[in-house]
């Protein structure tokens, strides 16, 4: 599974790692119908999947239900590069992942040094 890659980063440095995916990941569930369940997650990576959603300022709010106070959040999302073919709904400026990760104070945000054509996110839940 392609959530799957950092796994190892995380269990080497002795923390626990889960990808959600609703076709199969360690929490097989679609994030967009997930209820506020889950509050004890310490860290949370969205990696170039946001642009994939069809509610993002939904999904903002539910993945903020799945973490508790001070948790980190890393987001990645193109803001401009060709349209693949398929399902793929927004783009996203620095600007843009605050708003919908607005539970979230940024910490850093801006495009990725190495590719400015992506946008990032680093946030501290409030």
């Amino acid at each position: 599974s392609p959530g799957l890659w950092p796994k190892p980063l995380f269990t080497e440095a002795g923390l626990a790692y889960a990808s959600i995916d609703p076709h199969g990941g360690d929490l097989p569930f679609d994030l967009m119908l997930a209820p506020c369940r889950f509050s004890a997650w310490g860290a949370l990576l969205c990696s170039d999947m946001l642009h994939y959603v069809p509610d993002p300022i939904q999904f903002g709010e539910n993945l903020a239900c799945m973490v508790g106070k001070d948790a980190m959040l890393l987001v990645t999302a193109p803001e401009h590069r060709p349209w693949p073919p398929g399902k793929d709904y927004f783009r996203f400026t620095p600007d843009g992942l605050k708003a919908v990760f607005s539970d979230f104070d940024p910490v850093e945000c801006g495009n990725q040094p190495e590719n400015q054509a992506y946008s990032y996110l680093i946030g501290r839940r409030r």
